[in-house]
């Protein structure tokens, strides 16, 4: 897959040069835990893991990262409340909020999508 040009890397990132070299010195080099971790993502997404059966949540975070990236926060803002015993939420757009005693918690709307689909109730639109 890596031969016939599926596998894309960035050209630059702070981890670039350790992971290539790694790559490039298999067998013979020193650490191997980098080329397992991609040759088993790789089987995993050759094997059916890939777009066939995760291909919503891999576009879902594909889109979120690229709207982070141009300092997008789409949507309204909205309320939900919490499933019972839920004290804190990580949210898609990487923001981390504590959920009051009531149990509802603000949002956009882009954020709001995935804890609907977990059971969570949509309170009411945020008057802006």
């Amino acid at each position: 897959m890596i031969e016939n040009g599926f596998v894309r890397v960035p050209e630059k990132a702070p981890w670039l040069a350790q992971y290539l070299d790694e790559m490039t010195v298999f067998p013979n080099g020193r650490h191997d835990d980098q080329v397992d971790s991609t040759a088993q993502m790789l089987d995993w997404f050759k094997d059916g893991g890939g777009p066939r059966s995760n291909a919503g949540i891999f576009e879902l975070t594909r889109r979120r990262a690229e709207e982070l990236r141009r300092g997008q926060m789409p949507g309204s803002p909205v309320r939900l409340r919490a499933s019972h015993g839920v004290s804190h939420v990580q949210l898609f757009s990487g923001l981390h909020r504590a959920v009051p005693a009531d149990g509802t918690v603000e949002m956009t709307e882009t954020d709001a999508a995935p804890l609907l689909c977990a059971g969570w109730a949509r309170v009411g639109l945020v008057s802006g």
